[in-house]
């Protein structure tokens, strides 16, 4: 005999659990902040702006769970400075735990 229950399918979460999220975009903004104020910033270049870029992911990932209003999640890469200061802090008074402030962040990838 089969049970009502067992044929309904269970709802499955659409992305990483908002803990999750949140985790790694401190992590990130940490380590952005890090790399950021090294004295050989400019030899970690490329790392910074990788970072930038997982940061505009985790970002938009964490607006779309959350519902706050965000960039498509093609432009994670691209987002300028502003809009990727202005959406972490959308997601932060949304409720997310970040740190009080972000780091300066690079125009288009460079220092």
């Amino acid at each position: 005999m089969i049970r009502w229950w067992r044929r309904r399918p269970t709802p499955q979460p659409a992305g990483l659990p908002i803990e999750r999220l949140a985790a790694d975009l401190r992590r990130l903004l940490r380590l952005h902040g890090e790399l950021a104020a090294s004295a050989h910033a400019a030899l970690c270049a490329h790392r910074l702006w990788a970072v930038e870029a997982a940061i505009g992911t985790r970002a938009i990932e964490a607006a779309i769970a959350l519902g706050v209003r965000h960039p498509p999640p093609s432009r994670a890469a691209a987002l300028t400075p502003a809009e990727l200061s202005v959406l972490l802090a959308e997601v932060a008074a949304a409720g997310l735990a970040l740190p009080g402030r972000f780091g300066q962040f690079t125009p288009d990838g460079r220092l």
